[in-house]
């Protein structure tokens, strides 16, 4: 009896935060595309073409600091809810459902990894990188990792994998073929934490003034000063706020509902384009020269032209029918 109410509550739960994670999802989107538009100035992570400190430091406090690196945690954390929320992954075989990751994730990589070999790298030079592609091997980790853990109760997942978070940054550049160690032992326990934030999503959506109160002074605080463990306070503080504030109501006939709904059915082949999109415009000299004239006009100009041509691109290979966006 117990067991059914719980997977009652679930399923209510899923239902009430399928609509919030569509709306966070188009939001992490943008954010990543507005990233990679201040690339050019961002010397750390960044592509470091051109020197203005006011724009480079900008751009990281905006990105990697008030918006928790990228909101890149928050991908993370969204693939775990829909993960440990379905019950496809208690019942299926191992095997198809890394099978389907692997065609979900995988075939995308690679054809996006050949298109850069042999178009975007002979046309931007060697100095270029499909570097925006790492995210899908780390994904895919992350959901073969949780596979084949199935049987293990995810608390325990949880506590292993949190304390390892810690040690990322020792491990250096660790790869495994296409893999990258470091960084799926950086991210994985945001994925499995996707289990926390789906099982007690009523709790955050309905959290008392007090303890709103003490999260928005403590994201506050880790905004804007330096302290041990920071950048981990600013990410559970930051989903914790954004998952509270976001709205899970069901989406109506408006022109700001349908632009989101949109966005989201495309925000997978907007996330795949964008980046190639940049690289390739800001070969051109005219844009080369706006950047370093104009830096904030150009940062928002490219932003929305790098997000309708990937939106463009996006639509007409739906059409299509391109299964792999």
């Amino acid at each position: 009896s117990s067991d059914l109410t719980k997977k009652r509550q679930m399923n209510i739960n899923k239902m009430s935060y399928s609509n919030s994670i569509r709306r966070i999802r188009v939001l992490a989107t943008l954010i990543i595309v507005l990233y990679h538009c201040f690339c050019p100035f961002l010397s750390h992570g960044g592509w470091n073409m051109y020197d203005n400190t006011i724009i480079e430091s900008f751009g990281h406090w905006l990105c990697n600091i008030v918006l928790a690196d990228k909101m890149l945690p928050t991908f993370f954390i969204m693939s775990g809810m829909l993960y440990f929320s379905s019950r496809k992954h208690k019942v299926e075989k191992k095997v198809l459902l890394i099978l389907n990751k692997f065609d979900r994730l995988l075939v995308p990589y690679a054809l996006f990894m050949t298109l850069y070999f042999a178009v975007i790298e002979p046309l931007t030079g060697p100095n270029s990188s499909p570097g925006h592609l790492w995210f899908l091997t780390i994904l895919f980790s992350c959901f073969t990792i949780a596979i084949f853990l199935r049987k293990v109760d995810t608390r325990i997942l949880i506590v292993f994998s949190f304390p390892l978070m810690f040690f990322a940054s020792r491990l250096g550049d660790v790869n495994l073929l296409i893999f990258d160690v470091s960084k799926i032992v950086s991210y994985m326990f945001w994925f499995f934490a996707g289990w926390i934030v789906s099982n007690y999503y009523e709790q955050i959506k309905n959290m008392n003034r007090l303890l709103l109160r003490i999260s928005i002074l403590l994201w506050i605080t880790c905004v804007c000063f330096e302290f041990p463990f920071k950048q981990t306070l600013l990410y559970i503080m930051f989903n914790l706020l954004l998952f509270h504030f976001i709205s899970d109501k069901p989406f109506t006939n408006t022109v700001f509902s349908r632009v989101i709904l949109a966005l989201d059915k495309c925000s997978f082949a907007i996330y795949l384009i964008h980046h190639f999109i940049i690289v390739l415009l800001l070969r051109n000299s005219l844009v080369s020269q706006l950047y370093i004239m104009y830096p904030i006009i150009s940062v928002v100009g490219m932003f929305w032209v790098a997000l309708m041509m990937s939106y463009g691109i996006a639509i007409f290979f739906h059409k299509m029918e391109f299964k792999w966006f």
